[in-house]
């Protein structure tokens, strides 16, 4: 198994980088790599939702808990593996 962990620090209030991430028509501004992200619901544990990348397949993925203004999880399907956190 492999552990991956990745956070980032910024001068803005918690419920700013919140609200600004649960947005995800917000993801392409800071991934150039991302064309479109599409949520099928709210932003909310059991929502399904696709991105769209500028040069691979769309990517389907489900977030699988949600903790407030504190933590997401996205489940992502990749070949042989679930991309998942822990």
């Amino acid at each position: 198994m492999w552990k991956f962990e990745h956070s980032v620090e910024c001068q803005v209030t918690r419920d700013f980088a919140w609200q600004f991430w649960t947005n995800v028509g917000n993801w392409p501004a800071v991934d150039p790599s991302v064309e479109a992200v599409k949520l099928d619901g709210p932003f909310a544990a059991g929502t399904k939702g696709t991105t769209k990348s500028r040069s691979l397949d769309s990517v389907n993925w489900q977030i699988t808990e949600v903790q407030d203004r504190s933590r997401a999880c996205i489940e992502i399907p990749a070949p042989r593996a679930i991309l998942k956190c822990l």
